[in-house]
């Protein structure tokens, strides 16, 4: 009913508002796959955010492109940004925006 959605809608404000600790970030997976890792040989990744009760979840893929033989290696590693070719540097959670967002606000589509 629309009375219920006015109810959840007010509820997610409520926790987004709270900053909820950290639970609407989106938490980073690392893949085990050795065949499988960015340039540096550092593992590939994803970002993940569950939302319980919901089959709704968001799936963040870094978007950096590929190579698939050592000669578009070395030419991605010669003109793309570092950031884009390591998981090194990247964070365990990360907040996202627009469409990634958890804000009811910003992105109404999540809940």
């Amino acid at each position: 009913s629309e009375a219920l959605m006015t109810q959840m809608k007010d509820l997610a404000e409520a926790v987004h508002a709270c900053g909820s600790m950290g639970f609407t970030d989106m938490k980073l997976y690392l893949l085990r796959n050795a065949s499988v890792t960015c340039n540096d040989g550092t593992p590939a990744g994803y970002y993940l955010r569950r939302s319980h009760g919901s089959k709704r979840w968001l799936l963040f893929l870094e978007g950096g492109w590929y190579c698939f033989d050592q000669d578009s290696c070395r030419n991605r590693w010669a003109n793309m940004p570092r950031n884009l070719m390591s998981s090194t540097s990247w964070p365990d959670r990360k907040k996202g925006s627009g469409i990634l967002s958890p804000d009811p606000e910003e992105n109404p589509y999540w809940w």
